[in-house]
């Protein structure tokens, strides 16, 4: 999500990212997750649900692995 769209006149583009890359074998899993929030992005009320309730999801399993996206809660989520 961005605040302005990219173009000759706005190359850089103000916003808010998320990646997850995870990868299970049957010795290990790795799971990483990143995040960039540029310090201009002021659309954060804007985030579908669905958005807010991954943020919520990553903040869980910092401190739970294993947790569900069904653990994440009204109370959880990111509120403007």
């Amino acid at each position: 999500m961005t605040d302005a769209p990219q173009d000759k006149k706005n190359p850089v583009r103000m916003g808010f990212e998320r990646e997850n890359l995870a990868l299970n074998t049957k010795q290990f899993i790795l799971a990483y997750t990143t995040r960039k929030t540029d310090a201009a992005f002021s659309r954060i009320a804007d985030l579908a649900d669905i958005e807010k309730n991954n943020l919520a999801l990553d903040i869980r399993r910092q401190f739970d692995f294993d947790a569900k996206m069904e653990q994440v809660t009204q109370k959880d989520r990111i509120r403007p």
